[in-house]
Protein backbone atom coordinates (compact mmCIF):
# COMPACT_ATOMS: atom_id res chain seq x y z
CA UNK A 1 0.00 0.00 0.00
CA UNK A 2 2.90 2.05 1.01
CA UNK A 3 4.16 1.64 -2.41
CA UNK A 4 1.20 2.81 -3.89
CA UNK A 5 1.13 6.20 -2.25
CA UNK A 6 4.41 7.81 -2.80
CA UNK A 7 3.80 7.55 -6.73
CA UNK A 8 0.26 9.27 -6.16
CA UNK A 9 1.77 11.94 -4.23
CA UNK A 10 4.83 12.71 -6.52
CA UNK A 11 2.20 13.02 -9.21
CA UNK A 12 -0.09 15.31 -7.29
CA UNK A 13 3.10 17.46 -6.18
CA UNK A 14 4.19 17.34 -10.07
CA UNK A 15 0.29 18.30 -11.32
CA UNK A 16 0.09 21.14 -8.42
CA UNK A 17 3.63 22.32 -10.06
CA UNK A 18 2.48 22.35 -13.31
CA UNK A 19 -0.38 24.35 -12.34
CA UNK A 20 1.85 27.08 -10.66
CA UNK A 21 4.03 27.68 -13.29
CA UNK A 22 1.14 28.05 -16.36
CA UNK A 23 0.44 26.97 -19.82
CA UNK A 24 4.34 26.90 -21.48
CA UNK A 25 2.18 28.28 -24.91
CA UNK A 26 1.17 31.23 -22.96
CA UNK A 27 3.83 34.16 -21.98
CA UNK A 28 3.89 37.11 -19.90
CA UNK A 29 6.41 40.05 -20.10
CA UNK A 30 6.22 42.71 -17.88
CA UNK A 31 8.13 45.78 -19.29
CA UNK A 32 10.06 47.32 -16.86
CA UNK A 33 10.36 44.41 -14.65
CA UNK A 34 10.78 46.41 -11.57
CA UNK A 35 8.13 49.53 -11.02
CA UNK A 36 7.78 52.55 -9.24
CA UNK A 37 4.01 54.00 -7.43
CA UNK A 38 2.17 55.78 -10.66
CA UNK A 39 4.97 54.65 -13.26
CA UNK A 40 3.10 53.72 -16.59
CA UNK A 41 3.98 49.80 -17.41
CA UNK A 42 3.39 47.49 -20.12
CA UNK A 43 2.43 44.20 -20.58
CA UNK A 44 2.34 41.39 -22.99
CA UNK A 45 0.05 37.96 -23.13
CA UNK A 46 1.42 36.42 -26.17
CA UNK A 47 0.10 32.21 -27.12
CA UNK A 48 2.70 30.80 -28.95
CA UNK A 49 2.73 28.02 -31.53
CA UNK A 50 -0.83 26.40 -33.21
CA UNK A 51 -2.79 27.56 -30.14
CA UNK A 52 -2.63 30.82 -31.51
CA UNK A 53 -4.64 30.48 -34.56
CA UNK A 54 -7.98 29.46 -31.65
CA UNK A 55 -7.39 31.42 -28.68
CA UNK A 56 -9.63 33.64 -26.40
CA UNK A 57 -8.99 35.87 -23.69
CA UNK A 58 -11.33 34.43 -20.96
CA UNK A 59 -10.92 36.85 -18.11
CA UNK A 60 -8.37 39.54 -16.72
CA UNK A 61 -6.52 39.39 -13.32
CA UNK A 62 -7.84 40.92 -10.36
CA UNK A 63 -5.11 43.15 -8.93
CA UNK A 64 -4.45 44.38 -5.49
CA UNK A 65 -2.40 47.31 -5.55
CA UNK A 66 -2.58 48.49 -9.30
CA UNK A 67 -4.58 49.09 -12.54
CA UNK A 68 -4.26 47.07 -15.83
CA UNK A 69 -6.58 48.07 -18.75
CA UNK A 70 -6.17 46.30 -22.21
CA UNK A 71 -4.37 48.92 -24.98
CA UNK A 72 -4.77 46.50 -28.03
CA UNK A 73 -5.34 43.43 -28.91
CA UNK A 74 -5.76 40.57 -29.81
CA UNK A 75 -3.40 40.52 -32.93
CA UNK A 76 -2.44 37.67 -34.85
CA UNK A 77 0.89 37.11 -36.82
CA UNK A 78 2.90 34.75 -38.57
CA UNK A 79 6.07 34.31 -39.25
CA UNK A 80 8.47 32.58 -41.67
CA UNK A 81 12.49 32.02 -41.51
CA UNK A 82 14.92 29.56 -43.05
CA UNK A 83 17.25 27.88 -40.87
CA UNK A 84 20.00 25.22 -42.12
CA UNK A 85 17.97 25.10 -45.55
CA UNK A 86 14.76 24.32 -43.68
CA UNK A 87 11.28 26.79 -43.68
CA UNK A 88 10.46 27.18 -40.05
CA UNK A 89 6.53 28.70 -39.71
CA UNK A 90 5.50 30.46 -36.76
CA UNK A 91 2.52 32.17 -35.19
CA UNK A 92 1.52 33.91 -32.37
CA UNK A 93 -1.29 36.37 -30.87
CA UNK A 94 -0.76 39.15 -28.56
CA UNK A 95 -2.60 41.07 -26.67
CA UNK A 96 -0.75 44.23 -25.03
CA UNK A 97 -1.93 46.00 -21.52
CA UNK A 98 -0.87 48.97 -19.43
CA UNK A 99 -0.23 48.20 -15.68
CA UNK A 100 -0.27 51.13 -12.92
CA UNK A 101 0.87 50.64 -9.53
CA UNK A 102 -0.76 51.83 -6.80
CA UNK A 103 1.00 50.94 -3.60
CA UNK A 104 4.72 50.04 -3.16
CA UNK A 105 5.78 46.56 -2.38
CA UNK A 106 5.93 43.03 -4.02
CA UNK A 107 2.74 43.17 -7.07
CA UNK A 108 1.88 39.91 -7.84
CA UNK A 109 0.49 39.97 -11.31
CA UNK A 110 -2.28 37.08 -10.92
CA UNK A 111 -2.30 34.68 -14.11
CA UNK A 112 -4.54 35.10 -16.98
CA UNK A 113 -7.06 32.86 -17.79
CA UNK A 114 -7.92 31.87 -22.34
CA UNK A 115 -9.15 29.42 -23.71
CA UNK A 116 -6.77 27.64 -26.08
CA UNK A 117 -8.25 25.23 -29.05
CA UNK A 118 -11.23 25.25 -26.58
CA UNK A 119 -8.73 24.27 -23.59
CA UNK A 120 -9.33 26.56 -20.16
CA UNK A 121 -5.70 27.19 -19.58
CA UNK A 122 -3.90 29.96 -17.11
CA UNK A 123 -0.73 31.61 -17.88
CA UNK A 124 2.11 31.88 -14.89
CA UNK A 125 1.91 34.08 -12.34
CA UNK A 126 4.24 37.22 -12.13
CA UNK A 127 5.66 39.15 -9.46
CA UNK A 128 6.88 42.61 -9.93
CA UNK A 129 9.22 44.61 -7.16
CA UNK A 130 7.89 48.13 -7.22
CA UNK A 131 9.23 51.08 -5.30
CA UNK A 132 8.10 53.98 -3.74
CA UNK A 133 7.59 57.47 -6.39
CA UNK A 134 9.13 60.37 -5.19
CA UNK A 135 9.64 62.30 -8.59
CA UNK A 136 6.04 63.95 -8.36
CA UNK A 137 5.63 67.25 -6.29
CA UNK A 138 2.95 65.87 -3.69
CA UNK A 139 0.36 68.86 -4.37
CA UNK A 140 0.20 68.08 -8.25
CA UNK A 141 -3.55 66.74 -8.38
CA UNK A 142 -6.72 67.70 -6.93
CA UNK A 143 -10.08 66.74 -6.93
CA UNK A 144 -13.41 66.91 -5.29
CA UNK A 145 -17.27 66.79 -5.40
CA UNK A 146 -19.77 69.42 -4.47
CA UNK A 147 -23.18 68.59 -3.84
CA UNK A 148 -26.33 71.29 -3.51
CA UNK A 149 -27.97 68.66 -0.49
CA UNK A 150 -26.73 65.63 1.38
CA UNK A 151 -30.51 64.47 2.18
CA UNK A 152 -33.10 65.02 -0.60
CA UNK A 153 -36.35 63.06 -1.51
CA UNK A 154 -37.47 60.85 -4.52
CA UNK A 155 -38.34 63.30 -7.62
CA UNK A 156 -35.89 65.75 -6.11
CA UNK A 157 -33.93 67.64 -8.71
CA UNK A 158 -30.11 67.72 -7.35
CA UNK A 159 -26.64 68.80 -9.01
CA UNK A 160 -23.46 67.17 -8.51
CA UNK A 161 -20.25 69.57 -9.75
CA UNK A 162 -17.28 67.91 -10.29
CA UNK A 163 -13.81 69.65 -9.82
CA UNK A 164 -10.25 68.94 -10.63
CA UNK A 165 -7.11 70.74 -10.79
CA UNK A 166 -3.40 70.05 -11.66
CA UNK A 167 -0.15 72.23 -10.75
CA UNK A 168 1.21 74.37 -13.50
CA UNK A 169 4.21 71.95 -13.72
CA UNK A 170 1.84 68.56 -13.97
CA UNK A 171 -0.64 70.54 -16.69
CA UNK A 172 2.65 71.59 -18.82
CA UNK A 173 3.78 68.07 -18.67
CA UNK A 174 0.27 65.94 -19.09
CA UNK A 175 0.38 63.40 -21.56
CA UNK A 176 -2.33 64.31 -24.91
CA UNK A 177 -5.81 62.44 -23.60
CA UNK A 178 -3.94 61.47 -19.89
CA UNK A 179 -6.53 62.95 -18.07
CA UNK A 180 -9.31 60.79 -16.72
CA UNK A 181 -12.41 61.23 -13.85
CA UNK A 182 -13.87 57.75 -12.44
CA UNK A 183 -16.74 57.81 -11.03
CA UNK A 184 -17.50 54.39 -10.28
CA UNK A 185 -20.99 54.64 -8.99
CA UNK A 186 -22.29 56.41 -11.83
CA UNK A 187 -23.16 53.69 -14.49
CA UNK A 188 -25.15 51.06 -11.40
CA UNK A 189 -26.82 54.18 -9.88
CA UNK A 190 -30.25 53.20 -9.51
CA UNK A 191 -31.36 55.82 -7.01
CA UNK A 192 -30.71 58.94 -9.08
CA UNK A 193 -31.30 59.55 -13.17
CA UNK A 194 -28.78 61.41 -14.96
CA UNK A 195 -30.82 64.15 -16.51
CA UNK A 196 -27.85 65.97 -18.62
CA UNK A 197 -25.07 68.43 -17.64
CA UNK A 198 -24.56 72.09 -17.54
CA UNK A 199 -23.26 73.54 -20.82
CA UNK A 200 -19.73 74.86 -20.70
CA UNK A 201 -17.97 77.72 -22.86
CA UNK A 202 -15.33 77.13 -25.61
CA UNK A 203 -12.58 77.13 -23.35
CA UNK A 204 -12.85 73.63 -22.54
CA UNK A 205 -11.33 70.20 -22.13
CA UNK A 206 -12.15 67.21 -22.85
CA UNK A 207 -11.40 64.35 -19.74
CA UNK A 208 -11.92 60.54 -20.26
CA UNK A 209 -14.68 59.25 -18.69
CA UNK A 210 -14.87 56.18 -16.45
CA UNK A 211 -12.43 53.89 -18.26
CA UNK A 212 -12.13 55.47 -21.54
CA UNK A 213 -15.39 54.90 -22.96
CA UNK A 214 -16.89 58.75 -23.06
CA UNK A 215 -15.55 62.04 -22.84
CA UNK A 216 -16.64 65.15 -20.97
CA UNK A 217 -16.12 68.20 -21.66
CA UNK A 218 -15.04 70.28 -18.95
CA UNK A 219 -14.92 74.35 -18.31
CA UNK A 220 -10.94 75.00 -17.91
CA UNK A 221 -9.56 78.25 -16.48
CA UNK A 222 -6.31 79.41 -14.42
CA UNK A 223 -6.75 79.97 -11.05
CA UNK A 224 -3.82 81.99 -8.95
CA UNK A 225 -2.96 81.01 -5.27
CA UNK A 226 -0.51 83.18 -3.82
CA UNK A 227 2.74 82.77 -6.79
CA UNK A 228 1.82 79.95 -7.88
CA UNK A 229 -1.14 79.09 -10.47
CA UNK A 230 -3.56 75.72 -10.98
CA UNK A 231 -5.42 74.77 -14.53
CA UNK A 232 -8.40 73.98 -13.07
CA UNK A 233 -11.36 72.18 -14.87
CA UNK A 234 -15.25 72.36 -13.14
CA UNK A 235 -18.62 70.24 -14.46
CA UNK A 236 -21.69 70.13 -13.27
CA UNK A 237 -24.21 67.30 -13.81
CA UNK A 238 -27.78 67.37 -13.08
CA UNK A 239 -29.66 64.22 -11.51
CA UNK A 240 -33.32 63.13 -10.62
CA UNK A 241 -33.78 61.00 -7.80
CA UNK A 242 -35.58 58.40 -8.43
CA UNK A 243 -36.04 55.81 -5.67
CA UNK A 244 -34.74 55.95 -2.05
CA UNK A 245 -31.55 54.41 -1.07
CA UNK A 246 -28.22 55.64 -0.46
CA UNK A 247 -26.16 57.32 -3.15
CA UNK A 248 -22.56 56.91 -2.12
CA UNK A 249 -19.89 58.81 -4.36
CA UNK A 250 -17.26 57.41 -2.56
CA UNK A 251 -14.29 55.90 -5.04
CA UNK A 252 -14.41 59.20 -6.98
CA UNK A 253 -11.07 59.19 -9.03
CA UNK A 254 -9.19 62.23 -10.97
CA UNK A 255 -5.85 60.48 -12.82
CA UNK A 256 -3.18 62.36 -15.30
CA UNK A 257 -0.58 60.74 -16.84
CA UNK A 258 2.55 63.09 -16.39
CA UNK A 259 5.63 62.68 -18.22
CA UNK A 260 8.59 62.44 -16.32
CA UNK A 261 11.66 61.61 -18.93
CA UNK A 262 11.18 63.54 -22.27
CA UNK A 263 13.26 63.15 -25.29
CA UNK A 264 13.61 65.09 -28.73
CA UNK A 265 13.40 63.62 -32.24
CA UNK A 266 14.16 65.19 -35.53
CA UNK A 267 10.48 65.43 -37.18
CA UNK A 268 11.11 64.09 -40.76
CA UNK A 269 7.96 65.64 -41.84
CA UNK A 270 9.00 69.11 -40.72
CA UNK A 271 10.22 71.30 -44.11
CA UNK A 272 13.01 73.27 -41.90
CA UNK A 273 14.10 69.99 -40.09
CA UNK A 274 12.54 70.78 -36.43
CA UNK A 275 12.31 68.67 -33.55
CA UNK A 276 9.35 66.99 -31.31
CA UNK A 277 9.37 65.77 -28.16
CA UNK A 278 8.34 62.95 -26.67
CA UNK A 279 7.56 60.97 -23.48
CA UNK A 280 10.36 58.27 -22.79
CA UNK A 281 9.01 57.84 -19.16
CA UNK A 282 5.80 58.38 -17.57
CA UNK A 283 3.38 58.22 -14.92
CA UNK A 284 0.21 58.06 -13.19
CA UNK A 285 -0.95 60.63 -10.50
CA UNK A 286 -4.29 59.95 -9.00
CA UNK A 287 -6.38 62.41 -6.86
CA UNK A 288 -9.66 60.47 -4.56
CA UNK A 289 -12.41 62.75 -3.91
CA UNK A 290 -13.79 62.74 -0.15
CA UNK A 291 -16.58 60.29 0.13
CA UNK A 292 -19.78 61.44 0.21
CA UNK A 293 -23.19 59.23 1.01
CA UNK A 294 -26.73 61.36 -0.10
CA UNK A 295 -29.47 59.46 1.54
CA UNK A 296 -32.78 59.73 -0.59
CA UNK A 297 -36.37 59.56 0.80
CA UNK A 298 -39.97 58.73 0.15
CA UNK A 299 -42.09 61.84 0.25
CA UNK A 300 -43.63 61.40 3.63
CA UNK A 301 -47.60 59.53 3.50
CA UNK A 302 -48.30 61.71 6.33
CA UNK A 303 -50.27 64.76 4.69
CA UNK A 304 -49.97 63.93 1.21
CA UNK A 305 -53.03 65.57 -0.66
CA UNK A 306 -55.51 63.57 -2.88
CA UNK A 307 -54.17 63.89 -6.52
CA UNK A 308 -50.45 63.89 -5.63
CA UNK A 309 -48.17 62.30 -8.17
CA UNK A 310 -44.69 62.61 -8.28
CA UNK A 311 -44.26 66.59 -8.19
CA UNK A 312 -41.39 67.78 -6.19
CA UNK A 313 -39.93 71.43 -6.18
CA UNK A 314 -41.96 74.69 -6.68
CA UNK A 315 -44.80 75.11 -8.89
CA UNK A 316 -47.78 77.08 -10.31
CA UNK A 317 -50.04 76.04 -12.57
CA UNK A 318 -52.43 78.48 -15.14
CA UNK A 319 -54.64 77.59 -17.70
CA UNK A 320 -56.55 79.61 -20.69
CA UNK A 321 -59.92 78.56 -22.01
CA UNK A 322 -61.37 79.47 -25.60
CA UNK A 323 -64.00 80.08 -26.62
CA UNK A 324 -65.88 81.03 -23.66
CA UNK A 325 -69.05 81.61 -25.12
CA UNK A 326 -70.50 77.79 -26.47
CA UNK A 327 -73.72 75.18 -26.35
CA UNK A 328 -73.77 71.83 -25.25
CA UNK A 329 -71.48 69.49 -26.73
CA UNK A 330 -69.20 72.50 -27.97
CA UNK A 331 -65.77 72.06 -27.81
CA UNK A 332 -63.46 74.12 -25.87
CA UNK A 333 -59.54 74.52 -25.98
CA UNK A 334 -58.57 74.07 -22.86
CA UNK A 335 -54.28 74.69 -22.16
CA UNK A 336 -52.64 73.88 -18.70
CA UNK A 337 -49.14 75.60 -18.47
CA UNK A 338 -47.07 74.04 -15.81
CA UNK A 339 -43.78 76.21 -14.31
CA UNK A 340 -41.31 76.31 -11.90
CA UNK A 341 -38.26 74.33 -10.56
CA UNK A 342 -37.92 70.67 -10.02
CA UNK A 343 -38.64 67.70 -11.49
CA UNK A 344 -40.69 69.65 -14.19
CA UNK A 345 -39.57 67.62 -17.26
CA UNK A 346 -40.72 63.76 -15.00
CA UNK A 347 -43.58 65.16 -13.38
CA UNK A 348 -47.15 63.30 -13.97
CA UNK A 349 -50.94 64.92 -14.73
CA UNK A 350 -53.56 64.16 -12.27
CA UNK A 351 -56.67 63.23 -13.75
CA UNK A 352 -58.67 66.35 -12.39
CA UNK A 353 -61.41 64.38 -11.99
CA UNK A 354 -63.13 67.50 -10.70
CA UNK A 355 -63.27 68.37 -14.51
CA UNK A 356 -64.54 65.26 -15.80
CA UNK A 357 -68.00 65.86 -13.42
CA UNK A 358 -68.90 68.36 -15.83
CA UNK A 359 -67.34 67.97 -18.93
CA UNK A 360 -66.62 65.68 -21.62
CA UNK A 361 -62.85 64.99 -22.44
CA UNK A 362 -61.59 64.19 -26.28
CA UNK A 363 -58.48 64.40 -25.77
CA UNK A 364 -55.08 65.53 -24.83
CA UNK A 365 -51.66 66.82 -26.06
CA UNK A 366 -48.77 67.36 -24.19
CA UNK A 367 -45.90 70.07 -25.12
CA UNK A 368 -42.69 70.50 -23.06
CA UNK A 369 -39.74 72.79 -23.12
CA UNK A 370 -37.09 73.37 -20.72
CA UNK A 371 -38.85 76.13 -18.95
CA UNK A 372 -42.64 74.75 -18.80
CA UNK A 373 -44.93 71.69 -19.66
CA UNK A 374 -48.18 72.51 -21.74
CA UNK A 375 -51.34 69.83 -21.24
CA UNK A 376 -53.83 70.86 -24.14
CA UNK A 377 -57.26 69.37 -23.67
CA UNK A 378 -60.57 69.66 -25.40
CA UNK A 379 -63.60 69.55 -23.52
CA UNK A 380 -67.20 70.34 -24.18
CA UNK A 381 -69.82 71.42 -21.13
CA UNK A 382 -72.52 68.60 -20.54
CA UNK A 383 -75.43 70.82 -19.56
CA UNK A 384 -76.17 74.44 -19.98
CA UNK A 385 -76.16 74.35 -16.02
CA UNK A 386 -72.20 74.69 -16.64
CA UNK A 387 -70.88 78.37 -15.73
CA UNK A 388 -67.26 77.43 -15.24
CA UNK A 389 -64.31 75.84 -15.30
CA UNK A 390 -63.75 75.26 -12.32
CA UNK A 391 -60.28 75.28 -9.92
CA UNK A 392 -57.83 72.70 -11.32
CA UNK A 393 -55.23 71.68 -8.90
CA UNK A 394 -51.67 69.62 -8.98
CA UNK A 395 -50.32 68.90 -5.45
CA UNK A 396 -46.74 69.10 -4.74
CA UNK A 397 -44.46 68.28 -2.49
CA UNK A 398 -41.51 71.29 -1.31
CA UNK A 399 -38.28 69.96 -0.57
CA UNK A 400 -37.61 73.26 0.89
CA UNK A 401 -40.28 73.08 3.45
CA UNK A 402 -40.35 69.61 3.56
CA UNK A 403 -44.08 69.96 3.07
CA UNK A 404 -46.94 69.33 0.61
CA UNK A 405 -48.57 72.61 -1.38
CA UNK A 406 -50.89 72.94 -3.95
CA UNK A 407 -50.20 74.50 -7.94
CA UNK A 408 -53.76 75.82 -8.68
CA UNK A 409 -55.53 77.53 -11.62
CA UNK A 410 -58.54 80.22 -11.17
CA UNK A 411 -62.20 79.60 -12.66
CA UNK A 412 -62.90 80.59 -16.00
CA UNK A 413 -66.40 82.24 -16.78
CA UNK A 414 -68.51 80.32 -18.84
CA UNK A 415 -71.57 81.53 -21.19
CA UNK A 416 -73.31 77.48 -21.92
CA UNK A 417 -76.44 77.14 -23.98
CA UNK A 418 -78.42 73.97 -24.86
CA UNK A 419 -78.16 72.90 -27.93
CA UNK A 420 -74.69 72.09 -30.49
CA UNK A 421 -73.35 69.28 -31.44
CA UNK A 422 -70.16 70.41 -32.60
CA UNK A 423 -67.90 68.38 -29.90
CA UNK A 424 -68.90 65.37 -32.13
CA UNK A 425 -66.63 65.62 -34.27
CA UNK A 426 -63.96 65.87 -32.05
CA UNK A 427 -64.13 62.70 -30.65
CA UNK A 428 -61.05 60.50 -31.28
CA UNK A 429 -62.59 56.95 -32.20
CA UNK A 430 -66.28 55.07 -32.09
CA UNK A 431 -65.74 53.70 -28.47
CA UNK A 432 -65.51 57.45 -27.13
CA UNK A 433 -69.08 58.38 -29.43
CA UNK A 434 -70.83 55.22 -27.61
CA UNK A 435 -69.56 55.93 -24.14
CA UNK A 436 -70.76 59.66 -24.07
CA UNK A 437 -74.05 59.51 -25.94
CA UNK A 438 -75.88 59.98 -22.88
CA UNK A 439 -73.70 63.47 -21.89
CA UNK A 440 -74.60 65.12 -25.07
CA UNK A 441 -77.82 66.63 -24.26
CA UNK A 442 -79.68 66.41 -21.05
CA UNK A 443 -82.07 68.82 -22.59
CA UNK A 444 -84.97 66.63 -24.45
CA UNK A 445 -85.93 68.39 -27.80
CA UNK A 446 -89.86 69.44 -28.02
CA UNK A 447 -92.11 66.78 -28.09
CA UNK A 448 -93.82 65.77 -31.68
CA UNK A 449 -97.10 66.49 -32.46
CA UNK A 450 -98.10 62.79 -33.40
CA UNK A 451 -97.74 60.66 -30.32
CA UNK A 452 -94.57 57.84 -30.53
CA UNK A 453 -95.38 54.05 -30.57
CA UNK A 454 -94.96 52.71 -26.79
CA UNK A 455 -92.25 50.54 -27.50
CA UNK A 456 -90.17 53.52 -28.44
CA UNK A 457 -91.00 55.52 -25.31
CA UNK A 458 -89.20 52.77 -23.68
CA UNK A 459 -86.40 52.52 -25.97
CA UNK A 460 -84.32 55.61 -24.79
CA UNK A 461 -84.87 54.03 -21.39
CA UNK A 462 -83.46 50.99 -21.99
CA UNK A 463 -79.99 52.10 -24.39
CA UNK A 464 -79.49 54.71 -21.32
CA UNK A 465 -79.41 52.05 -18.17
CA UNK A 466 -77.30 49.79 -21.09
CA UNK A 467 -75.05 52.53 -21.93
CA UNK A 468 -74.54 53.27 -18.00
CA UNK A 469 -74.14 49.54 -17.33
CA UNK A 470 -71.18 49.82 -19.76
CA UNK A 471 -69.99 52.50 -18.44
CA UNK A 472 -70.03 51.38 -14.78
CA UNK A 473 -68.14 47.92 -16.07
CA UNK A 474 -65.62 50.30 -17.57
CA UNK A 475 -64.61 52.40 -15.17
CA UNK A 476 -64.56 49.23 -12.71
CA UNK A 477 -62.35 47.83 -15.61
CA UNK A 478 -59.58 50.96 -15.65
CA UNK A 479 -60.16 50.87 -11.59
CA UNK A 480 -58.84 47.52 -11.39
CA UNK A 481 -55.52 47.50 -14.23
CA UNK A 482 -54.12 50.83 -13.43
CA UNK A 483 -50.88 48.73 -14.87
CA UNK A 484 -51.94 47.96 -18.14
CA UNK A 485 -53.98 51.40 -18.88
CA UNK A 486 -50.26 52.44 -18.14
CA UNK A 487 -48.88 49.63 -20.27
CA UNK A 488 -51.25 51.12 -23.27
CA UNK A 489 -50.89 54.47 -22.98
CA UNK A 490 -46.55 54.51 -23.12
CA UNK A 491 -46.27 54.37 -26.62
CA UNK A 492 -48.56 57.37 -27.35
CA UNK A 493 -46.83 59.48 -24.67
CA UNK A 494 -43.61 58.01 -25.94
CA UNK A 495 -44.68 58.89 -29.02
CA UNK A 496 -46.27 62.38 -28.38
CA UNK A 497 -43.04 63.49 -26.59
CA UNK A 498 -40.30 62.14 -29.73
CA UNK A 499 -42.57 64.59 -32.19
CA UNK A 500 -41.67 67.67 -29.20
CA UNK A 501 -38.21 66.79 -28.57
CA UNK A 502 -35.61 69.07 -29.55
CA UNK A 503 -32.33 67.16 -28.56
CA UNK A 504 -31.24 63.81 -27.16
CA UNK A 505 -31.50 64.46 -23.98
CA UNK A 506 -35.29 64.82 -23.88
CA UNK A 507 -35.70 61.67 -26.25
CA UNK A 508 -33.61 59.99 -23.40
CA UNK A 509 -35.73 60.63 -21.02
CA UNK A 510 -38.88 60.43 -22.38
CA UNK A 511 -37.26 56.66 -23.49
CA UNK A 512 -36.95 56.38 -20.29
CA UNK A 513 -40.11 56.89 -18.85
CA UNK A 514 -41.80 54.35 -21.60
CA UNK A 515 -39.62 51.55 -20.53
CA UNK A 516 -40.13 52.19 -16.92
CA UNK A 517 -44.45 52.36 -17.89
CA UNK A 518 -44.08 48.92 -20.38
CA UNK A 519 -41.72 47.54 -17.66
CA UNK A 520 -43.74 48.56 -14.39
CA UNK A 521 -40.69 50.55 -13.15
CA UNK A 522 -40.58 53.98 -11.30
CA UNK A 523 -42.55 56.64 -12.33
CA UNK A 524 -39.74 58.63 -12.96
CA UNK A 525 -37.91 56.41 -15.80
CA UNK A 526 -35.79 53.31 -15.74
CA UNK A 527 -32.29 53.09 -17.06
CA UNK A 528 -31.56 50.50 -19.86
CA UNK A 529 -29.30 48.25 -18.05
CA UNK A 530 -32.81 48.28 -15.33
CA UNK A 531 -35.27 47.21 -18.31
CA UNK A 532 -32.40 45.30 -20.16
CA UNK A 533 -32.42 42.90 -16.70
CA UNK A 534 -36.11 42.35 -16.96
CA UNK A 535 -35.88 41.51 -20.44
CA UNK A 536 -36.05 37.97 -21.80
CA UNK A 537 -34.61 38.89 -25.38
CA UNK A 538 -31.17 38.67 -24.88
CA UNK A 539 -30.31 40.53 -28.13
CA UNK A 540 -33.01 43.16 -27.35
CA UNK A 541 -31.19 44.00 -23.99
CA UNK A 542 -27.64 43.69 -25.80
CA UNK A 543 -29.13 46.54 -28.47
CA UNK A 544 -31.24 48.74 -26.25
CA UNK A 545 -27.76 49.22 -23.38
CA UNK A 546 -25.85 49.62 -26.04
CA UNK A 547 -28.10 52.61 -28.03
CA UNK A 548 -28.95 54.00 -24.87
CA UNK A 549 -25.32 54.50 -23.85
CA UNK A 550 -24.41 55.59 -26.90
CA UNK A 551 -27.15 58.83 -26.52
CA UNK A 552 -26.48 58.98 -22.93
CA UNK A 553 -22.88 59.46 -23.88
CA UNK A 554 -23.58 62.65 -26.44
CA UNK A 555 -25.81 64.70 -24.62
CA UNK A 556 -23.64 64.13 -20.70
CA UNK A 557 -20.57 64.90 -23.28
CA UNK A 558 -21.94 67.72 -24.53
CA UNK A 559 -21.61 66.26 -28.12
CA UNK A 560 -24.88 66.85 -30.72
CA UNK A 561 -26.74 63.82 -32.25
CA UNK A 562 -29.51 64.37 -34.99
CA UNK A 563 -32.94 64.48 -33.48
CA UNK A 564 -34.78 62.78 -36.19
CA UNK A 565 -31.99 60.00 -36.05
CA UNK A 566 -32.44 59.22 -32.46
CA UNK A 567 -36.18 59.74 -32.40
CA UNK A 568 -35.78 56.59 -35.62
CA UNK A 569 -33.88 54.60 -33.16
CA UNK A 570 -36.34 55.00 -30.27
CA UNK A 571 -39.35 54.29 -31.83
CA UNK A 572 -37.48 51.13 -33.34
CA UNK A 573 -36.24 50.13 -29.39
CA UNK A 574 -39.96 50.67 -28.67
CA UNK A 575 -41.23 48.21 -31.22
CA UNK A 576 -39.13 45.37 -30.37
CA UNK A 577 -39.87 46.28 -26.51
CA UNK A 578 -43.84 45.99 -27.13
CA UNK A 579 -43.12 42.62 -28.96
CA UNK A 580 -41.51 41.41 -26.26
CA UNK A 581 -43.58 42.26 -23.83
Amino acid sequence: MRALVVPLLLLLLTAEVSAQIGDPRVRVTVDPQQGEVGLVMQVSLLVLGDAAADCELVALPELAGARLSRVAGPSTSKHTSLVNGKLSRSMQTEWRFQLVPSAAGQLLLAPFELLLQGERVRSSPVNVPIAPSDDIEADALRFRIETDVTELWVGQVFELELIASLSAEAAANRITDGLEIDLPWFDDLREALSIGASAVPSSTYDVLFNGGRQRLPMTQREVREGAASRIELRRVIVFVASEAGMIDLRGSRFSAQIATEVATRRDPLSFFGGNTKFATRSKVVDAFAAGAVLTVRDPPRHGRPPGFTNAVGQFELRSVASPRVLSVGDTCNLVLELRGQGNLEFVEWPEFEQLADHFRIYDKTEAKSESSRRLALQISPRNDRVTEIPVLSLPYFDPETESYAIAATTTVPLEVSAGGDGGLTDLEVAQDVMRDLETIRETLPPPAPAPWPEVYLWAPAGALLLLAELRRRRVSWREANPARLRRRGARRDLDAALSSATDAAQLGSAFARFLAARLDGPPAGLSARDAAARLDDDALAADLVRTVEVWEAAYLGGASLPVDRVAGEARALADRVESAT
